[in-house]
């Protein structure tokens, strides 16, 4: 009994391993296969993985990456590589070309549109060729017929390697290598697919796609019944690749006329003239043109319809009454006690006594009026400061030199008077 060997699908280079349930359950039912995707590096250690798949790889492989790809065929085990639509060829031809393999930048195309369906599903676009003569080795021919290859690129082989199916004379390019496999010194096997496709959900199940997958998993893996024939591996019927022309480009370049031309007339004047009549226009036929309308009852050309814009608002009528208008606002004036802002010191003091309702609030009032108030600080102007300055300057006035103070001659006006004392001194005079 064989031992089991591992088949471990690479996921870091953007693989879509949803697209590949059926493969994977295809793989499952063998009896010697072990299932398995990896999300890590692929530099594979360990000896149980047989097989590493790169199914459709959409980002690029780095240096380490083939270095670590060259050390795992090295030690004898398989790599299957399937390319994407949109893959780098430079990138990965850098690891193929020292296997004898590349891959050409182009695309595989049905000659004819066929319009058959396929397990009910129609082949519609011509990049999905139905390739019923594509195998070029005998031993494929056992279990492979005919198969559906979609969106793929065509190969480049070399020895060693070997090319086992190809577009046969179906499709564009003809009979070109799509499927290769190799083998290393070392006993290493590499197998190149040129299409992704062909082994997802979609197609591994029409014709003969299925029988591929097998074929190339049982080379991998080196079961005893797969083999390659060594004729048919030298003297595969494969065609050598040919460049066409861009025929899009071509197709909007200006030609010119295979037929040959007329000569030249002696007198090139006439060439003008004859231009003038073929080409040119004249205005004597635009009266009897113009009389066609009445003679044919037809009427003229389009007129000018005069526009009728929609009006949000119907028009303005005259007014039965007179407008309302609104009465001026009175003049906002600040309102102010006459008696009380004109009245004496005497009188104001007589009505602050009155009026008051404390001790406290009757001092400071009465030395905002006299001017005491002016002489202190804002947060000191209290009933006692106010009585200290009053009792402070009476006492200054008493022993005031009487003989001095009374030396001023005529009469004093009260606006003159700038301290307490003067005006107290002003009212004793």
């Amino acid at each position: 009994m064989m031992s089991r060997q591992t088949v471990c699908f690479d996921l870091t280079k953007g693989t879509k391993l949803e697209e590949y349930n059926e493969l994977q359950s295809r793989l499952r039912q063998k009896e010697n296969l072990d299932v398995k995707a990896n999300m890590d590096s692929f530099s594979m250690a360990s000896e149980h993985v047989s097989v590493l798949a790169f199914m459709g790889p959409t980002s690029n492989f780095s240096k380490p990456d083939f270095e670590g790809i060259n050390s795992f065929l090295s030690r004898g085990h398989s790599v299957l590589f399937t390319l994407a639509p949109g893959a780098n060829i430079k990138n990965v031809n850098y690891l193929f070309e020292q296997f004898g393999l590349s891959v050409n930048d182009d695309k595989v195309v049905s000659q004819a549109y066929v319009g058959r369906r396929v397990r009910g599903k129609p082949l519609l676009h011509p990049a999905e060729c139905l390739i019923d003569d594509g195998v070029v080795n005998r031993d494929l021919r056992k279990t492979i017929n005919k198969f559906v290859y979609p969106r793929g690129r065509t190969l480049i082989t070399a020895s060693p390697a070997v090319p086992v199916l190809s577009t046969g004379s179906n499709c564009y390019p003809v009979k070109r290598p799509v499927v290769a496999v190799t083998e290393t010194p070392q006993g290493g096997r590499l197998a190149l697919v040129g299409s992704k496709d062909i082994f997802t959900d979609q197609y591994i199940t029409m014709e003969s796609n299925g029988a591929i997958v097998d074929w190339v998993i049982a080379y991998l893996t080196r079961l005893p019944e797969c083999n390659i024939n060594a004729m048919d591996a030298k003297t595969a019927d494969i065609k050598e690749h040919k460049t066409v022309p861009n025929t899009g480009m071509l197709a909007v370049l200006p030609k010119i006329a295979p037929a040959t031309l007329d000569p030249l007339p002696p007198n090139y004047v006439s060439l003008i003239h004859n231009n003038l009549k073929l080409y040119g226009g004249k205005n004597n036929l635009i009266p009897e043109v113009s009389q066609l309308y009445e003679t044919l009852q037809v009427p003229r050309g389009i007129r000018l319809i005069p526009p009728q814009f929609e009006a949000p608002l119907s028009d303005l009528e005259p007014a039965v009454h007179p407008p309302a208008l609104m009465e001026p606002y009175e003049p906002r004036l600040p309102l102010f006690d006459v008696d009380a802002d004109m009245a004496t010191e005497d009188v104001r003091l007589a009505r602050l006594v009155s009026s008051a309702g404390d001790l406290e609030s009757t001092v400071v009032g009465m030395g905002e009026v006299v001017g005491i108030n002016r002489r202190l600080p804002p947060d000191q102007r209290t009933g006692k400061a106010v009585l200290h300055v009053l009792l402070t300057t009476i006492a200054q006035f008493r022993s005031f030199d009487q003989g001095q103070g009374m030396a001023r001659a005529g009469p004093v006006n009260e606006g003159d008077v700038e301290t307490f004392g003067d005006r107290l001194q002003v009212l004793k005079m």
